[in-house]
Order: C-alpha cells, then sequence, then structure tokens
C-alpha cells in the first residue's frame, strides 16, 4: 500500500503546485514564469500517468 500513498502525495503535491503558479502568475517575476510553469505542467503529467499506473497495479493484482 505504499506505492499508492506515494502516488497520492505525489498527485496532491503536483496540483497544488499548478493551482499555486495559475492563482499567483500575476505576481511571479517574468523570468521565473515560465520555467515555473513548465515545472507545473511536468509534475501534473506525470501526476496523471501515475494516477493510470496504479489503476492498473491496482487491477491486475485483485483487489
Amino acid at each position: 500500500m505504499s506505492f499508492f500513498n506515494d502516488v497520492l502525495l505525489f498527485v496532491i503535491a503536483g496540483f497544488a503546485l499548478a493551482c499555486i503558479v495559475l492563482l499567483s502568475r500575476s505576481r511571479l517575476p517574468d523570468h521565473m514564469k515560465r520555467p515555473m510553469a513548465i515545472f507545473a505542467l511536468i509534475m501534473v503529467l506525470c501526476s496523471f500517468s501515475l494516477v493510470v499506473i496504479s489503476l492498473f497495479k491496482l487491477g491486475s493484482t485483485g483487489q
């Protein structure tokens, strides 16, 4: 069950970072906007892929 806890934590962190970047984009310095947005996008994409992988693992274990 540890894998699923790690995935949940990563998903929450990824979406929280994306939300913070979206809500504070007017206050971010210009030189940090693009790198922060790209990093948040990468974390959200990784979160989605980890959710899909964990669903496949959940289905294959028979639980």
